[in-house]
């Protein structure tokens, strides 16, 4: 998400309106911003793992339980068994097939 700030005030000085540059971003916030995307992008790569499946690849499922949305991680404990079965144990028993639903999906 990167917003533009441009100077749309008319020069004072008659001057057409070449003159008039964009205001630059703050330097400072730019850096944040490039900080940002790079901490998701290496949180994206943890997830990675030649042809196996991790338990991170199923952290960002969102799971309707309780009247809200919460993370899969946040309800079951997910185990890999081997690189084709997956193990969801989740902590109430109650909320399986909110998860099972939202795996499925």
């Amino acid at each position: 998400e990167f917003e533009s700030t441009f100077d749309n005030d008319t020069n004072k000085e008659g001057d057409d309106d070449e003159d008039a540059l964009p205001t630059l971003p703050d330097p400072n916030d730019a850096k944040q911003r490039m900080l940002k995307v790079v901490t998701h992008l290496e949180n994206s790569f943890r997830a990675i793992r030649g042809s196996e499946p991790t338990p991170e690849l199923f952290e960002v499922i969102p799971v309707s339980a309780y009247d809200s949305t919460m993370p899969l991680s946040s309800l079951c404990q997910v185990v890999i068994s081997t690189p084709t079965r997956v193990l969801l144990n989740c902590f109430d028993p109650s909320t399986a097939p909110a998860v099972r639903d939202a795996v499925r999906d």
